[in-house]
């Protein structure tokens, strides 16, 4: 039986700102030498996304590294979905058996933890030695990194800040070319244009464009050229405070994709896809463009070395640029802490590890993906990655975050979060796969999530307003 078995398998969620505007004088906050005194070691339950392919083999190498490391030490790896992951923890919690180190990826994800009172604060374990592996000053700042609640450092990070908010259009350079197109699409027409070529062109056996996922992510990664990014996630337009589901761009894209749909352009079957089928779809030569994270280059060409594969910014609307996929932190949290760990030294030894040069260096080597501590990385980079590195400096600006910038901007985007018949991707997704004019879908979601936004107590349309801001620039300079 593999080592990743160990253990009973249990079944089953930045605001940058003007330099200066924090002062860390009063730097108590970590960094500080570490008051532990225990030793650690005994045993650790560690909950994990075994993705990308091959992630279990990598997780059971590194964590008996860290148990050599760690004499007593004993890491038991629990496994679930990724579509299941939040969920089978969340149950493993309320059952009074939660992980003591688990991945709660994403703002939204951690502080579905956070707000249980499930995650705890790793301030007094991360010392000087441990902040200094990650680029200079990032994880040490409360208000820049993402990874604090209430002044506490509550998560670390694995992938590089632009790794997280990037996105690329993948596209086979040669089913391209045999349609007559020297290059990827610049804009959404011409996405449209080459996706429909290819279609006909290839008569079933190859498909021009899909939508990435079954909830349609394209949406996700490709809709913030045109729309503010908040206006995807939540419906709401920061410059302006107000829900703006309605913006043209938001609604032209997602009509785009419905007439395809129906006119037999995108790849059928894709309305059950996950978020590993578009790189297998693609390595096998059945779909030639799609817009997705970064993450799938790597897997596309252990697929299939043999690809011609070419790696782009994703399209903008026939109008230009309107605005930037948004980097909301310096880092996406990853790796979190249980409060209720009865082994929070032990549980603290394996976020060390996770935190670690030799546990990034090994993800880097394995999946390719740029890690949040970039000496694995610098100086290493393929031409794909080099490429996705321009890609990120194009494509990424920081965007303001009221999640992290006030309590009532944290109220608002979690009560908007907790309402799932909201999400303007998933109301985009129905309409594509219902043949529906998306129109007057989002002019009924803009009055609902206004009057969500109202009823939220301690908080107002302040919280989630910058009317200064410019989402063609960085937020705060």
């Amino acid at each position: 039986m593999p080592n990743s078995t160990r253990g009973a398998r249990r079944a089953l969620a930045v605001a940058l700102v003007a330099g200066g505007a924090f002062s860390l004088s009063a730097c108590s906050l970590v960094g500080a030498p570490s008051p532990q005194t225990s030793e650690g070691g005994g045993e650790v339950t560690l909950a994990i996304v075994p993705d990308p392919t091959g992630a279990s083999d990598l997780y059971r190498e590194q964590m008996d590294r860290c148990e050599d490391e760690n004499p007593g030490l004993k890491v038991n790896i629990i496994e679930n979905p990724a579509d299941q992951q939040l969920n089978a923890v969340e149950l493993m919690f309320q059952q009074g058996d939660g992980p003591d180190v688990f991945q709660a990826q994403g703002q939204a994800a951690l502080d579905r933890f956070y707000q249980k009172g499930w995650v705890a604060p790793l301030t007094d374990y991360a010392d000087e030695d441990f902040i200094a592996a990650f680029p200079e000053g990032t994880l040490s700042d409360p208000v820049l990194s993402g990874l604090y609640r209430d002044d506490e450092l509550v998560s670390i990070p694995l992938t590089w800040g632009g790794w997280s908010y990037v996105s690329v259009l993948l596209y086979n350079k040669d089913v391209l070319s045999a349609s007559g197109f020297d290059g990827p699409p610049e804009t959404w027409s011409d996405l449209d244009e080459i996706a429909r070529k290819v279609s006909a062109d290839n008569a079933g056996t190859t498909y021009g464009f899909a939508p990435t996922t079954g909830t349609a992510s394209v949406i996700n990664y490709t809709v913030p050229t045109g729309a503010p990014a908040t206006i995807v996630t939540n419906g709401l337009d920061l410059t302006t405070g107000e829900a703006n589901v309605s913006d043209e761009d938001f609604v032209g894209f997602v009509d785009t994709l419905t007439a395809m749909q129906a006119d037999g352009v995108l790849e059928p079957g894709w309305e059950s896809w996950d978020g590993t089928k578009g790189f297998q779809e693609m390595a096998a030569g059945r779909l030639a463009m799609y817009v997705t994270a970064p993450w799938h280059v790597a897997q596309i060409r252990q697929l299939n070395p043999d690809l011609d594969l070419g790696i782009a910014a994703p399209p903008v609307p026939d109008s230009g640029r309107q605005a930037y996929n948004a980097q909301l932190s310096t880092f996406n949290p990853h790796w979190s802490m249980s409060s209720e760990s009865k082994n929070p030294d032990g549980a603290w030894q394996v976020m060390a590890c996770l935190g670690s040069e030799e546990f990034q260096s090994a993800y880097y080597e394995k999946f390719g993906t740029l890690t949040a501590i970039e000496s694995a990385w610098r100086g290493k980079t393929t031409e794909d990655q080099t490429a996705i590195v321009d890609i990120a400096d194009e494509t990424v600006r920081s965007t303001p975050n009221p999640a992290l910038l006030s309590e009532g901007g944290a109220a608002i985007f979690n009560a908007l979060a907790g309402q799932t018949g909201l999400n303007p991707v998933a109301a985009a997704a129905a309409a594509i796969i219902q043949n529906q004019p998306f129109g007057p879908i989002a002019a009924s979601l803009d009055e609902q999530i206004n009057t969500a936004v109202d009823q939220v107590e301690g908080a107002s349309r302040d919280d989630i307003t910058f009317p200064d801001w410019d989402p063609l620039e960085n937020y705060g300079g």
